[in-house]
């Protein structure tokens, strides 16, 4: 295999890894989010979420099914990122950040 061929391979692998390290984060912060709201810990908490999609929960999940999906997520989301480069781990603080 030629070496450009191998270094495009490598960069559709390290694309592929990094959108797998995004999805999990707005996954885990989502399902958060869904536990925070429904919880009723924070008034007015809807119209203060940063992700707005409901991709994971419907409105007839208790809190202790959302907390399970949250910590869920979270061991996930630790495994996924545990081996990454430092760089893509500051990418994604940063992105927690914003």
């Amino acid at each position: 295999m030629p070496k450009q061929q191998q270094i495009q391979k490598t960069v559709q692998i390290t694309a592929h890894q990094k959108k797998l390290v995004y999805r999990n984060f707005y996954n885990t912060i989502e399902s958060l989010e869904e536990y925070i709201e429904k919880t009723g810990y924070y008034p007015d908490f809807e119209n203060k979420k940063q992700i707005f999609t409901e991709s994971i929960n419907d409105s007839s999940r208790t809190p202790d099914e959302l907390a399970d999906d949250f910590l869920t997520f979270l061991f996930l989301f630790k495994s996924i990122v545990n081996n990454k480069p430092e760089y893509l781990r500051k990418e994604v603080q940063e992105e927690y950040y914003k």
